[in-house]
């Protein structure tokens, strides 16, 4: 009966194939081990790797608000049909009433002067619609009646000058339509919180 050969032909066969799946083994190893080193260190500092766009509005959606700061202006210095301020009128027959939308071609501002009861001048600059000037033939030297009673003025007053309307200003608050201009010895100083300097007025004004 022969001999049987050794195995050593099929172990030569097997080294070979084992020592190739090995190597592949490490190959995939590695990569898996770099690619995860990767992603953790992504996830570590995504700071580094943010654009100059995100970080510009990341800081704009952070950054404090100045603070508003209200303007004053001096009474006299104040144009009708231009100026606004933030008051509303305190005549409660006159809450929630608004001129609206003002093309100042459609308007005009009218001075008129009339006579008070103590005997002082009382001058008003208002605006009016120039169709309402038309239908009641207003101009220069005719006469419109008013009653003014807080000021003590109540009957006709004289038309002085009728001028363009200005462009009124864009913005809050309620647009100046009127301005009384008047004497009185009766003068006196309000004073209000945020305010650095009182305020002179008469003391029939309301407030």
């Amino acid at each position: 009966m022969p001999s049987r050969k050794p195995l050593s032909f099929d172990s030569k066969l097997s080294t070979p194939h084992r020592w190739t799946f090995s190597r592949r083994t490490k190959t995939l190893v590695t990569a898996s081990l770099l690619f995860l080193a990767g992603f953790c260190f992504w996830n570590a500092a995504p700071s580094s790797f943010t654009g100059p766009k995100q970080q510009a509005a990341v800081a704009s959606i952070t950054a404090p608000q100045p603070e508003r700061k209200l303007l004053t202006k001096p009474i006299q210095d104040l144009q009708v049909m231009r100026d606004r301020v933030l008051s509303k009128n305190p005549d409660r027959f006159d809450v929630g009433r608004s001129v609206g939308h003002v093309d100042p071609g459609e308007w005009r501002v009218v001075t008129l002067t009339m006579p008070k009861a103590d005997g002082t001048l009382l001058t008003i600059e208002t605006g009016k619609r120039l169709a309402e000037l038309n239908v009641k033939s207003a101009k220069i030297g005719s006469s419109m009646f008013l009653q003014i009673e807080e000021l003590g003025s109540v009957g006709d007053a004289k038309i002085v000058d009728i001028a363009r309307c200005p462009t009124p200003l864009d913005g809050p608050g309620q647009l100046v339509t009127t301005i009384y201009i008047h004497q009185s010895a009766d003068v006196i100083d309000v004073s209000v919180e945020g305010v650095d300097e009182p305020i002179g007025t008469t003391s029939n004004h309301p407030f």
